[in-house]
């Protein structure tokens, strides 16, 4: 759904960035679909990210209307990316012996 590819998108740039905190302001300037979007789904998209443990709302920005200007990232983001890393490489060596040894009873 258009809401998935707007939360997924978001994700996969706090990844890509290693990012503390995120601003409206960023994503106008990075995500080019977020200008167009409504306050409601802009809201509902950070509601999911929120409640999702990605992020929170700094309520020391907010705007006239209310609505946060900043997200703070969540810690264990970085913490679950490092984590991810060490898996890939655990597996990769695991997959690499499995060859080897693959091949060696092909010998």
């Amino acid at each position: 759904s258009a809401h998935s590819e707007h939360v997924g998108w978001i994700a996969g740039y706090i990844l890509a960035h290693d990012s503390e905190f995120i601003t409206q302001r960023e994503l106008q300037r990075h995500y080019k679909k977020w200008d167009k979007l409504s306050e409601p789904v802009k809201i509902a998209t950070f509601n999911s990210l929120n409640d999702g443990c990605w992020t929170e709302p700094d309520t020391t920005t907010l705007s006239k209307h209310g609505v946060p200007r900043r997200h703070l990232v969540n810690p264990k983001v970085r913490q679950w990316l490092e984590r991810a890393g060490k898996e890939r490489e655990s597996r990769a060596k695991v997959v690499a012996l499995l060859n080897a040894m693959g091949k060696g009873e092909e010998d």
